[in-house]
């Protein structure tokens, strides 16, 4: 019973070794947002149109905020939709490029403190 899987310790939770195959596999298919998306600002991306190809945009927003499949596959449905705040003008940019690259149409928008008039 030695190479039953609870007793070799790849049983659910418990801790993988970081070069293991299920611990690269977590990796892949959970793309958090990439450093240069998510520096700190700001401004704020819209998507404002999914465009024909909607599994890339679904991608492109999972790679954008780091959302599970369902929350990424919902936004996509119903655009506009804002997916990220609080960044700096060229990780707005940047991520607007991304979802450009899918096929989607994003707007990047300056959200920053409004000043008093006068």
């Amino acid at each position: 019973m030695e190479g039953m899987r609870g007793e070799t310790g790849t049983a659910r939770g418990h801790h993988q070794p970081e070069g293991s195959l299920r611990a690269r596999w977590r990796r892949f298919t959970r793309p958090w947002p990439h450093e240069s998306l998510s520096q700190p600002g700001e401004h704020a991306v819209e998507l404002l149109a999914t465009g024909p190809n909607q599994v890339a945009v679904v991608k492109a927003v999972r790679q954008i905020t780091g959302w599970k499949l369902l929350p990424a596959k919902q936004a996509t449905d119903r655009p506009p939709v804002v997916l990220a705040t609080g960044l700096s003008a060229g990780s707005a940019e940047a991520a607007r490029r991304v979802l450009e690259e899918a096929g989607a149409t994003g707007r990047v928008v300056h959200r920053g403190p409004t000043q008093p008039a006068a």
